[in-house]
């Protein structure tokens, strides 16, 4: 077959599987070539297929960030000085632009991406596989240009380099991207996204190296995203990005035995830590900084008999679904699984757990889920109905987002806050 027969045949088979895709299953529609992402827009225009929509210069059609002359020197820093006992601490200075005060509002977001697709090389054959990672990557781009968070804490993200690749060819390089590796060995490791021209620093500490009594606290890692006033340097408010043991059970390797059933006593080991945590950021920063708890909690909050949640309970501590004042969310599912046995069922694993003083004090202006789209954004995709459906989605995970009001969080600087321990006996 020579080079010309070649192409066209590739071309004509990619475009045969792109609408089987697209006719042949529930979830049709993600493979639109509609404001598409730039690097899905490259391996198409490759073989041929020109994208429609607003994607020349700017696919996903948002205004970009205008450039600020200044003399901070922006960018990503690493600072190992306590890595010894804790993990490093990892800078974002951004560029200046609008005040905080000045902002209506910040959103901060939380997903359990479950992966990054691999990059698909150019002049490939594309088969089912590929066409499917094509809508994980354009879905998971999607994502996140419309949740258009100013901070996003990340759950199983593989590693430091793809997620920094994803962020500048799948998101318009319009976010600062760090991962900071922590204890799993199959490349779960915790991340975060910064806006470029959000209106704050941020610094990331890690905790991966936690031990209580010389137990290593953490499967995966926890680590706190501080939000940094620009003029001043100080904290305005610390984020705990957190992703629990999974609920298996724990077994004897060398005898089988089960060991700690359905990790309880891990899971409870990884929540003193969160109380570590708390203790070890009050000393240094000085004070009580109001704080958020956002992840991948893998249970549900509102289960009584999650007993790994009662530090929370005691506190002053509020589930963002449940905040007094607030309309519930309906359905504040954000994962569903398929037993053998039966149809699906939904489980509230990603959570927000909020500071009391930021309930209180009116600086939550609303919450939610966001639930996927296509890549044009013309539908809302179903809930999936089978294991299936659910692995061409962007993540077997839904996003949660809160925002909050900037004027509110800076009030409370001003102000010192009840110390964890006062607040815990308060309650």
């Amino acid at each position: 077959m020579n080079n010309l027969n070649r192409k066209t045949f590739n071309l004509l088979s990619f475009l045969f599987l792109a609408a089987f895709f697209v006719e042949s299953n529930a979830l049709g529609g993600t493979l639109t070539l509609k404001g598409c992402p730039e690097k899905i827009e490259r391996i198409l225009a490759a073989r041929g297929v020109r994208p429609q929509g607003n994607a020349q210069n700017n696919p996903g059609g948002r205004p970009q960030t205008p450039h600020v002359s200044n003399t901070r020197k922006v960018g990503v820093s690493f600072d190992n000085s306590l890595g010894r006992f804790f993990g490093p601490i990892l800078r974002i200075t951004n560029r200046k632009g609008p005040k905080l005060a000045e902002r209506r509002k910040l959103r901060i977001a939380t997903w359990n991406m479950g992966g990054i697709p691999e990059e698909i090389p150019e002049g490939i054959d594309l088969d089912g596989e590929h066409i499917r990672n094509l809508n994980r990557l354009g879905g998971q781009a999607k994502t996140i240009e419309d949740l258009d968070a100013d901070i996003m804490i990340l759950q199983e993200v593989p590693s430091p380099g793809r997620l920094k690749g994803f962020a500048r060819d799948d998101l318009n390089d319009e976010h600062f991207a760090a991962v900071l590796e922590g204890n799993d060995n199959f490349a779960n490791h915790h991340g975060v996204l910064i806006r470029k021209g959000a209106p704050v620093d941020v610094e990331v500490h890690s905790f991966h190296k936690l031990r209580i009594d010389n137990k290593r606290v953490f499967s995966k890692d926890s680590q706190v995203v501080v939000i940094k006033d620009q003029e001043t340097g100080e904290p305005i408010m610390n984020i705990v990005n957190l992703h629990l043991k999974a609920r298996r059970d724990i077994v004897n390797r060398d005898t089988g035995e089960v060991i700690d059933p359905q990790s309880r006593e891990k899971r409870l080991l990884e929540m003193s830590g969160m109380e570590k945590i708390l203790e070890e950021m009050e000393n240094r920063q000085g004070r009580r900084v109001a704080t958020m708890f956002g992840g991948d909690f893998n249970n549900n909050y509102a289960n009584p008999d999650a007993r790994e949640f009662d530090y929370f309970r005691q506190s002053c501590f509020k589930n963002v679904f449940r905040i007094p004042g607030m309309e519930p969310i309906r359905n504040s599912d954000t994962q569903y699984y398929f037993p053998n046995e039966g149809g699906r069922i939904g489980n509230q694993m990603d959570n927000f757990i909020i500071d009391e003083h930021l309930t209180s004090s009116g600086a939550v202006m609303d919450r939610g889920i966001y639930r996927y789209r296509t890549l044009d954004g013309s539908a809302e995709l179903p809930l999936p109905t089978s294991l299936e459906e659910r692995l061409r989605l962007p993540s077997d995970h839904y996003p949660v987002w809160v925002d909050l009001d900037p004027v509110a969080i800076l009030s409370l600087m001003a102000s010192p806050l009840i110390a964890s321990e006062m607040c815990q006996q308060a309650s």
